[in-house]
Parts: structure tokens; sequence; C-alpha cells
């Protein structure tokens, strides 16, 4: 704690496996999660300035932080803190990559720092109080609202559909994510012909999981 920090710490007893199961106490290893942590610090906290304004740098930094919204308030309803951890992680990469090409609006650089702040306030309550007052905000951001996602923007563009035979993998295909069942199952019986996974085999059902797979149940 004195070395680190209580978020370290707590954000270390989060991270270190599923929270069912527990992990290793390493102490070596807070330095991760102290990284990770000094790294929020510095990109939100840094002063913005616009450099050249991508429209496609913005497609895609909004996409990722409403992708980032869904996954952490889904792992958070199922006690998934490592995974949400991990998402943070990855999504903190790419806001300091727009903080140092300054390829976004300011409008929409605020509203990303201020989310990830309200998101990161579970795992890291004093670290994100802080960083909410100096964000120029005057009440505690635990008494923030929660932030929400819009699906269509939580959306990958594509989709790799896994095509299985009675559960069991035979082959994978890529399409536009969001297609309806019967689409994706039209793609998946074209590759089934062309490589005859159910060779010999009468199709009694087909499953299909939008933007997951494709299962051929068969009776031989």
């Amino acid at each position: 704690m004195e070395k680190y920090g209580a978020d370290a710490v707590r954000l270390y007893l989060m991270f270190m496996g599923p929270w069912e199961d527990g992990g290793p106490w390493d102490p070596q290893r807070f330095e991760g999660t102290y990284r990770f942590l000094q790294k929020v610090y510095a990109t939100i906290s840094a002063a913005y300035e616009v450099q050249e304004i991508d429209a496609a740098a913005e497609t895609t930094l909004d996409s990722a932080l409403h992708k980032l919204v869904k996954k952490v308030t889904e792992d958070l309803e199922n006690t998934r803190f490592n995974t949400a951890i991990a998402a943070m992680m990855e999504y903190i990469t790419l806001l300091g990559k727009s903080q140092r090409a300054g390829d976004v609006s300011v409008e929409l650089w605020r509203e990303h720092v201020q989310t990830f702040v309200r998101l990161i306030a579970p795992f890291a309550p004093f670290l994100a109080e802080e960083l909410w007052q100096e964000l120029g905000e005057q009440e505690s951001v635990h008494l923030e609202a929660w932030p929400t996602f819009d699906e269509t923007k939580a959306r990958d563009e594509l989709a790799t559909i896994a095509v299985q035979v009675n559960g069991k993998l035979r082959g994978e295909f890529v399409m536009e994510a969001g297609k309806l069942p019967g689409a994706i199952e039209e793609q998946a019986r074209g590759l089934n012909a062309e490589h005859n996974w159910t060779r010999g085999a009468q199709v009694v059902k087909v499953i299909v999981v939008p933007d997951r797979l494709v299962n051929f149940v068969v009776a031989r």
C-alpha cells in the first residue's frame, strides 16, 4: 500500500485472474497495474491539442469507446473484473495514440476521457476522483450516472463465423457483422457444399448464433 497505493493493490486483486478462482499473491506483479494507472493519469491529465482531425480516427475511437462501455458493463455484472481491466488497458493505449496525434475534436476527446474516468472509478476509485476533479468537475465521480453505449457502434464491423457439424468445428468464414440468421446460414451452406463437411449425412437442423457460429446437426 505504501509503495504502490491503494488503487494499484485493488486493481491487482481484480486482475490476477477470474474473481472466483483467485490467483497467486506476487508483490512483484504490482508493477504492472501500477504502470497502467500511471499511463491512465498521464494520458488523461495531459493537455490535448488538435493537430489535424481525421474522420476515420474519430470513427475508430468512438466505436472502441462504445465497445469498451459494453464490455466493462457486462463484465462487472458477471464479476469478470480481470477481462474488464484488460479491455481498459487496450483502450487507454488507443486513446494515448489519439492524444499524441491530436486527430480527434476537442469535444470528442473530452467525452471519451470523461467516460473512461467513470468506467475506471469502481476499479481505481482514488485515481478516478482525482482525474474527475482535474477535468473541472465539481461533484464526485462516484455520484455520476454509469455510461451507456450504442449497440450499433459497439458492434464489430466484421464477424468470424465458425461452421460446426454436430458441435465439431469444420471451418470458418468472415462476413459483415449484424447479418440476419438466414444470410449467415446461406453462406455456411455454400461453404458446406464446397467442402462436403456433411457428406453422406442428412442435415436435420441448422443452429445459427448470429456473429458467432453455424452448427449443422446431422443424422448418420
